[in-house]
């Protein structure tokens, strides 16, 4: 499948010159065009999002830091979890002879048959989304298989997927991993606002993993999530018919605050936009 690029003249400028965007079937014009509050939504949220020292550097658990802030950011616009549940029931109805004296019709029935669909992390409105932040690359086949089910079941026109880029991560990581164990888990808490433990944590996995002569870098596997992975499965068709929209973090989006500055460096401000200007200000943006 050939990618479109109608979204360079959809997306607003401050989108485009912080993200790596990939998309098929127009579907950044196509979301506008069908859901333009919820599609606002998400723009915006994008827009307010900035990468920081602490989210390339502080363990994330189950959830990182980057998928925890941009869920809870998107459950407060009231976005929620969903997914497509399946009940099939095939019925053989046998009609009789014309002319005999069979009875009607006869109808067997199979044992009705049910399948649980994939979670979607947002859905509101016609629009479906997750954030894959560093997660193992299998999770985007599900991720395209809950959007076919969604879009084929007629409840969504699109989706978005928002995940990270490779290669200039994994440099912006290596080199905040040298300052962080230059200045120590305190500082950088004292410069971040995040709690020492979690510097200490990652300063003692940094020591562990070269002892024992293993890459120390978390964005440094190529079988987990990112643009490159996606662009695979874009480009294979595996969304089917679904419009995707792929929004990829990278280190433009970086709040260019590192760890060697004075304790409570403030992260770059972003003005607040409402839902009207960041719609309008990609229309004055088409090329």
């Amino acid at each position: 499948m050939q990618l479109t690029r109608g979204w360079r003249g959809v997306l607003p400028e401050r989108i485009r010159d912080r993200y790596e965007v990939l998309e098929t079937r127009n579907a950044a014009a196509i979301l506008k065009a069908t859901d333009s509050h919820a599609f606002a939504q998400v723009l915006r949220t994008l827009d307010r999002f900035s990468l920081s020292a602490a989210h390339l550097l502080l363990p994330g658990g189950n959830e990182g830091l980057v998928a925890k802030q941009l869920n809870a950011a998107m459950r407060e616009q009231g976005w929620r979890e969903a997914r497509v549940d399946t009940t099939v029931q095939h019925t053989l109805v046998k009609f009789r002879a014309p002319g005999s004296s069979e009875q009607a019709e006869t109808a067997y029935s199979l044992p009705a048959q049910s399948w649980t669909g994939y979670k979607a992390d947002w859905v509101k409105g016609r629009i479906a989304g997750d954030c894959e932040w560093n997660a193992k690359d299998g999770n985007l086949d599900r991720n395209f298989a809950s959007y076919r089910s969604l879009y084929e079941a007629g409840f969504i026109d699109g989706a978005v997927l928002v995940t990270r880029t490779m290669s200039d991560l994994q440099e912006l990581e290596t080199h905040l991993l040298q300052e962080l164990m230059e200045v120590g888990a305190d500082h950088a808490a004292a410069v971040t606002g995040y709690p020492t433990s979690g510097f200490a944590a990652s300063i003692e996995r940094i020591h562990k993993m070269r002892a024992e002569g293993k890459k120390e870098l978390r964005l440094g596997t190529t079988t987990s999530t990112n643009t490159s992975k996606l662009k695979e499965r874009l480009k294979r068709g595996d969304g089917g018919g679904c419009p995707i929209l792929v929004i990829g973090i990278s280190s433009r989006t970086f709040d260019g605050v590192g760890l060697l500055g004075a304790p409570s460096t403030p992260s770059r401000p972003v003005a607040a936009v409402s839902e009207e200007e960041m719609l309008d200000e990609s229309d004055s943006d088409e090329e």
